[in-house]
């Protein structure tokens, strides 16, 4: 810390060294895995059942479970209540959705209904919003390893060697008080010395004389490593103590695109009718003669009209005036087939069940598509990102 306080340009391995990096990825698989795994969710239901049943006696009483209810609320980002009246009444509130049978207690399958359910809105909200949960811990330990040249003989050398000539502004070969200064007033800092006072002048005449073992007046190349190499044993002893963990997250919203949404829509689960209007509502738009029936020229008007200029965003060639001929006639051959495609009765127009069943096997084969190769749009404030890849949930909590 020091180090990359007083020099932030020292190199790489020195950033490496002083701190354990983790990125963890929260979004909900882990969660959804554990509900799929009955034994599993019915053994955290029950151990946490247990240890919130301070009398065991089998049930948990309104008491029992107050404090539960309200840390849960502020694990999930309620505020906390502001007075004892509130908390009574966030809780009344809660124990009564618990208390399914209002018996006055919450029996353990009642405490494991309510468990379920929280656990799936978490998940849920994981799944559209994961959080990147990102850690350094600061332990002292990679600073030992470096120090022994475990890992990578000769990273610390290399280290201070860098350092050393990053300082030795004159190129001189050795540091003068001048020169070495900016590296112990960074390191008085963190260490809580104020600068320009007489402890910060008296810390740094101290560890100069002390490093300065020939009493040349001038710290060389060896002598420097000493000196690190005392500074860093200290800091790491230090944070061997009393360690440090700096942790930070961030969400980004997923729009993803993985078939799901369209085989509910396809299979009508929630009996909202939502495809058959969607496409009663297209067929009525296409239908320019209102005949309850399309033609070729009617379908070849609709084309026409979203390729006339170079304003329509439909990527399809232009086929208005300045359009080129030859992908125009294309063009009009490809829909030409595609009409022939849903004139199944070949009766040289499409009715309404023509023109469901086709909308239906598009949207099918479309499905089928996603769920071998999701599209996961990830959103933030400063980026979209659009990736492809193999039919997989999302990445499981405690992946980089």
């Amino acid at each position: 810390l020091s180090i990359q306080t007083a020099l932030p340009q020292a190199p790489p391995p020195s950033t490496a060294a002083m701190v354990a990096y983790e990125q963890v990825v929260l979004d909900g698989e882990a969660i959804e895995a554990l509900l799929a795994d009955e034994a599993a969710c019915s053994k955290l239901c029950n151990d946490t059942f247990a240890e919130w049943d301070d009398n065991a006696d089998g049930a948990l009483s309104k008491a029992e479970i107050k404090p539960a209810i309200l840390s849960l609320g502020i694990e999930m980002g309620l505020p906390p209540p502001g007075t004892e009246e509130e908390a009574d009444a966030i809780v009344d509130a809660a124990f009564k959705a618990i208390d399914a049978d209002a018996s006055g207690d919450v029996s353990p399958a009642e405490f494991a209904s309510f468990m379920k359910g929280v656990l799936k809105e978490i998940a849920a909200g994981l799944r559209a919003t994961p959080v990147v949960v990102e850690s350094a811990t600061f332990d002292g330990e990679l600073i030992f390893r470096l120090l022994d040249d475990k890992d990578a003989p000769g990273t610390f050398d290399a280290m201070c060697e860098s350092m050393f000539a990053e300082l030795d502004a004159d190129e001189s070969g050795a540091l003068s008080k001048q020169e070495l200064r900016p590296l112990i007033a960074g390191i008085g800092a963190e260490m809580g010395v104020p600068p320009e006072q007489p402890e910060s002048a008296a810390l740094f005449e101290a560890i100069f004389e002390t490093a300065d073992f020939d009493m040349s007046k001038q710290i060389e190349v060896s002598e420097f490593k000493e000196l690190m190499r005392s500074i860093l044993q200290t800091m790491a002893e230090n944070l061997r103590d009393a360690p440090v963990t700096v942790t930070s997250s961030s969400t980004a919203e997923l729009d993803i695109f993985d078939g799901q949404a369209l085989r509910a829509l396809l299979d009508d689960t929630d009996r909202s009718g939502a495809l058959k209007a969607a496409v009663e509502e297209q067929f009525k738009a296409l239908d320019i003669n209102e005949d309850g029936r399309l033609s070729l020229e009617e379908l070849r008007s609709a084309i026409n009209a979203m390729t006339a200029s170079e304003d329509d965003v439909l990527p399809l060639p232009l086929t208005g005036e300045g359009g080129n001929e030859k992908a125009a006639r294309a063009l009009t051959n490809s829909v030409t087939k595609v009409f022939e495609e849903i004139d199944t009765d070949h009766s040289g127009d499409v009715d309404i069940e023509e023109f469901t069943t086709h909308t239906r096997k598009v949207l099918g084969e479309v499905a089928s598509l996603l769920e071998e190769a999701p599209i996961v749009i990830a959103r933030t404030s400063e980026y979209t990102t659009v990736t492809t890849g193999e039919p997989a949930t999302q990445p499981p909590e405690g992946t980089a």
